[in-house]
This record gives structure tokens, sequence and C-alpha cells, in this order.
């Protein structure tokens, strides 16, 4: 945040070198989104910064309505980086599950 201040001359200073190496992502295609097909309870089982396998299981959603049904489980549909994710909580059909993203 000081670099950002820094260099619209908000704050007065040298600026500081990030301690690590920033790396590129890319979004290359629609299959970078998972959307929920249900509603109910969702259980993340990645985190952001993880990389996952194309099949891999990224969440699980539980319904309310009928709590002795089988959860929903998602698999991811490429290989990539975890970018973004749902808040575990409720979640309805058509939220944002997570969102990958290809390193370059």
């Amino acid at each position: 945040m000081n670099n950002f201040l820094i260099h619209a001359g908000i704050l007065q200073g040298a600026l500081t070198p990030s301690p690590t190496d920033a790396i590129g992502i890319d979004m290359t295609g629609d299959d970078c989104f998972v959307f929920s097909q249900h509603k109910g309870v969702l259980e993340p089982l990645v985190n952001l910064g993880d990389q996952v396998k194309k099949g891999q299981l990224l969440a699980r959603i539980h319904e309310i309505e009928r709590t002795a049904a089988p959860s929903h489980d998602y698999l991811a549909p490429r290989d990539g980086m975890i970018i973004s994710r749902h808040f575990p909580s409720r979640i309805r059909m058509g939220d944002c599950i997570n969102v990958l993203a290809e390193t370059v």
C-alpha cells in the first residue's frame, strides 16, 4: 500500500521492492470458472493459491432441505491455480464457486 501511495505522490519516500517475485496469470477460457448448479451449504476443499489438477475435488455442496441427500461434488475442469473462491457459507445456483487461472 505504501508503494502505491508513494507512486501517487501522497507519501514521501522510496519505493520498497516486493519480498517475493510476482507471477503472471491468464484465464484463457470459460472453463476457468466453476459455477454452482445446486443450492445449499458450500464446503470448500481448496484454498487461494493452491495448484489443482483437472478432475481434482474443489468443493462440495450440502443440501439444506434434504439433509440425508448425498452432497454434490465439484471438480476442477482444468489444471490451474485457485485465484478466487466463494466464502464457505450458503450458496445458490449460479454462484461462482472457484476461478482457476494458468500461471504464465
